[in-house]
């Protein structure tokens, strides 16, 4: 068994290693939470991951991998060409507006403001008795 020499390795193959080092690096960011997928970074980093290994794969060549290259390639271009276009119009938000302190949770935002906490059913009360319409002032 042959051990992994870095210093006999092709430059072609420490790119894709690169690339590859960067995959999980760019993954292990977004599940911490240090980068977003609302900005450009992310999907730059992505970008940069899959040209790497795309281009290693023409010392050892593999269809299935390069498809997966081409993907990522395509989708993160068509991510950034988003955001740009998103930048360019007028209705463009403060950057400091949409980045979202950590631990907030933009579906719990969305749903408080739709349904806030003092007329939400907290399953505390009957659902039948809270919306039944009061009955002309007559008492039972």
């Amino acid at each position: 068994m042959t051990g992994f020499d870095l210093a006999e390795t092709a430059p072609m193959q420490l790119l894709g290693l690169l690339g590859a080092v960067l995959y999980i690096c760019n993954y292990c960011a977004l599940a911490m939470r240090l980068v977003d997928t609302s900005g450009s970074l992310y999907f730059l980093l992505q970008l940069a991951a899959a040209t790497m290994v795309l281009l290693s794969l023409s010392e050892a060549f593999n269809v299935g991998a390069m498809m997966i290259q081409i993907f990522f390639i395509t989708v993160s271009l068509l991510a950034l060409l988003t955001r740009l276009r998103r930048a360019r119009t007028p209705q463009r938000r403060d950057r400091a507006a949409r980045l979202r302190p950590l631990g907030t949770d933009p579906l719990r935002a969305r749903r408080e403001t739709r349904d806030p906490p003092a007329t939400r059913n907290t399953g505390r009360e009957d659902p039948e008795e809270a919306e039944a319409p009061a009955m002309g002032g007559a008492t039972a």
